[in-house]
């Protein structure tokens, strides 16, 4: 593999090891850590059938999903959480940063590759409101009701795909948590194409180019998503991956989903593309 030169890293943080085993009656900022984990695999794969309260104790509640995921992970129930536990729990996140490429060659099969991985390890924030690992992996440490973490994603795709080439995304577009100066950094590069464009035809989007979102009469863009594939470019529809997003396409969803979308006829908004280029 090439050499890793990840401009965002903030989610090794997140998967760190803990300092120690916990178990019920422990309190601290690990076990609020622990316990945002315990919430996403609820909302993930059901098998955690109790309410997970978010703070810093390691109460009953915490240790009989602990236990309930223990039986889902085939570990031995004891309501504890371990190294090997701490390993399981964090396994969606992992998984979805790993820069193996399987011998895909272009930048924009990686890069559509990679936003899959997200979508399918069930990407999520917390509690609707911008909280948890997956959001400060993102936004580079950061939470809350501020960061809309639209573009944020997509720069930590960007950044997974330069990397698997030895390169820093960031040489070429923008690390930022705003889609409209993501906007702006392109179009002084000559890689930002317009709605107009795009309807005039000097432009096609491609997988693995990022669509950015302005709508009614703005001017500014204010949701970003990668597209995924064009199912028909005569007529417009693709399908892209979005942070911050939900089935319906809402700029302020929960997680990242793939969502049916018209590059020429979108409702009651325009489409402007970041070209992704070639590495």
């Amino acid at each position: 593999m090439s050499q890793i030169c990840l401009v965002k890293t903030h989610y090794l943080d997140e998967l760190k090891p803990l300092s120690k085993t916990y178990s019920e009656g422990d309190t601290g900022p690990e076990v609020k850590r622990i316990k945002e984990w315990l919430i996403l695999w609820q909302l993930d794969q059901y098998v955690v059938d109790h309410v997970i309260t978010l703070d810093d104790h390691f109460d009953a509640t915490a240790t009989a999903a602990v236990g309930e995921l223990q039986n889902f992970f085939n570990l031995p129930k004891t309501g504890v959480v371990d190294a090997a536990m701490w390993q399981n729990l964090t396994l969606p996140l992992r998984a979805a940063t790993n820069l193996t490429t399987y011998n895909l060659s272009t930048s924009r099969e990686r890069q559509v590759y990679f936003a899959s991985r997200h979508l399918q390890y069930h990407a999520a924030e917390i509690n609707d409101a911008n909280l948890g690992p997956w959001v400060r992996s993102y936004v580079d440490g950061h939470e809350g009701g501020w960061a809309a973490w639209c573009i944020a994603f997509c720069c930590m795709i960007l950044d997974q795909t330069f990397s698997s080439y030895g390169k820093r995304f960031d040489e070429v577009y923008l690390a930022t948590w705003s889609c409209e100066k993501a906007r702006e950094k392109t179009r002084e590069k000559g890689l930002l194409h317009s709605h107009e464009d795009v309807l005039r035809g000097l432009y096609a989007p491609k997988p693995g180019d990022i669509a950015l979102y302005i709508m009614g009469d703005a001017v500014a863009a204010h949701h970003a998503e990668i597209v995924y594939e064009i199912l028909d470019a005569k007529t417009g529809a693709m399908r892209t991956i979005g942070g911050n997003t939900n089935f319906a396409g809402s700029d302020h969803g929960v997680g990242v989903f793939l969502v049916d979308r018209n590059f020429l006829r979108p409702p009651d908004c325009k489409i402007d593309f970041i070209e992704l280029i070639d590495i």
